[in-house]
Order: C-alpha cells, then sequence, then structure tokens
C-alpha cells in the first residue's frame, strides 16, 4: 500500500474514533522522517485544545517543535532550534497575507512557496515565542485568546503587537534572522514520563486501521 495524493505533503494528522494518528510514508530520508513526526505530534497536541487557531501559528508552532534536538544520550533538548524546512525567499510571501484570517499554504502553487510559508510561519513563532527575551510571548497568547474567540479584526494584529504584521515581518528578517536565539535545557526528573511503555500496535487492528484511514481520507491512499 503507497500513500499517494498531494506531492507536497509529506506527513498528516488525522483521527478516528478521538485517537490521533500521524499518517506517512514508509520510506524517506530518516533525518526528514523524524522532523515530519516532531511537526505532526505538535499538531496532536494542538488538536487536544480543541480551539481557532491562526494557520499561521498552528503550522509555525509545529515547525518550532519539530526543531528540537535532543543532545548528551537524551539528557538535553534544545528549544528553537533551525528548522529543517526549506526556504527560497524569492519572493517574500507578503506578511500581511500570510496572517490573514483566509490564507491557504496549499493554494500557493509551487512547492518552493509552500516551503517558504511554513518557513516565515516559523520564524515568526521563534522570534514571538522567544525573541527578545521572552517580552513578546504575553501578547502572542492575548492575540491567540482574541483569535478563538472570532473577535479578531483585520486591525487586531497591529492593535496587539504594536506594529502590522508586514512591518514586523521586515524587522524580524533584518534584524532578528541572524541571531536567533535557542537553548539547550536539560531533562529534570518530573520532566520524564516513566509510565511510558512502548506497544505495538496488534497485527489483527492493523490492517482495520489503514482501511479505515484509507476510507476516511479520500485519495490519500492507494
Amino acid at each position: 500500500m503507497s500513500l499517494t495524493g498531494s506531492g507536497d505533503v509529506s506527513a498528516f494528522t488525522t483521527s478516528l474514533d478521538g485517537i490521533p494518528y500521524i499518517v506517512m510514508p514508509v520510506g524517506g530520508l530518516k533525518r526528514w522522517s523524524k522532523f515530519s513526526i516532531r511537526h505532526e505530534f505538535a499538531h496532536v497536541l494542538q488538536s487536544y485544545r480543541d480551539v481557532d487557531l491562526p494557520l499561521w501559528y498552528r503550522e509555525g508552532f509545529a515547525e518550532f517543535m519539530s526543531a528540537t534536538r535532543f543532545r548528551d544520550k537524551g539528557k538535553k533538548f534544545t528549544i528553537g532550534d533551525e528548522t529543517e524546512r526549506q526556504k527560497s525567499f524569492y519572493p517574500w510571501i507578503p506578511w500581511g497575507r500570510l496572517t490573514s484570517r483566509d490564507y491557504d499554504f496549499h493554494g500557493v502553487g509551487a512547492i518552493e512557496k509552500l516551503s517558504d510559508a511554513y518557513y516565515q510561519s516559523w520564524l515568526l513563532v521563534h522570534y514571538l515565542m522567544i525573541g527578545d527575551g521572552g517580552s513578546n510571548f504575553d501578547a502572542m497568547r492575548r492575540y491567540l485568546v482574541i483569535y478563538a474567540r472570532g473577535e479578531e479584526t483585520p486591525e487586531t494584529f497591529e492593535e496587539v503587537f504594536g506594529s502590522s504584521a508586514t512591518a514586523l515581518g521586515n524587522r524580524i528578517v533584518r534584524e532578528y534572522l541572524n541571531r536567533m536565539p535557542y537553548y539547550e535545557v536539560d531533562f529534570r526528573p518530573e520532566m520524564q514520563d516513566h509510565n511510558f511503555i512502548r506497544t505495538p500496535a496488534p497485527t489483527d487492528s492493523t490492517t482495520a486501521t489503514i482501511e479505515a484511514l484509507r476510507n476516511k481520507v479520500y485519495g490519500a491512499f492507494k
């Protein structure tokens, strides 16, 4: 059974009976597979909140989490590391368009521009979460609350962040892109889930699950 459909999708997240699944091809580069799994797992975490989030934040946060690296034999992990996403930047997707409510990532056309959309979203989220010493985090959280309530207007971004999306995006590229911080954090005992058990799916249920996923996501499997 081979994964087909959109050539610009390396993985996606869906659910069956309330159980989340990350669906992706078996083959491919190991490094990119890990990146895709981390990206999609971030979407799983987002789905538990069941709130409306702007697309640039949903994808930017998933990119932010996908860049996590584990070091010193799993004793440390990084926050804010460089994403694996490729970028062309010629030209930039307009920041005002990228952050608009009706922007559709998969409507951008060329695969290079789709990758730019993800990369620019990551860059924006990176800055708002940990840039300038984390001073923008509260504003970002306030914006997300307004958005989730359906109270966001075209003026909300500038009202909350004190700058239009265009001005902020251009400033991030000009002043932040080449000095982006990242942090290396020690795993603390209370951060570890000692009850985690790796359990393979029962063989008799695997075929049924794949068939259910194929029926739910029409055109994704062949």
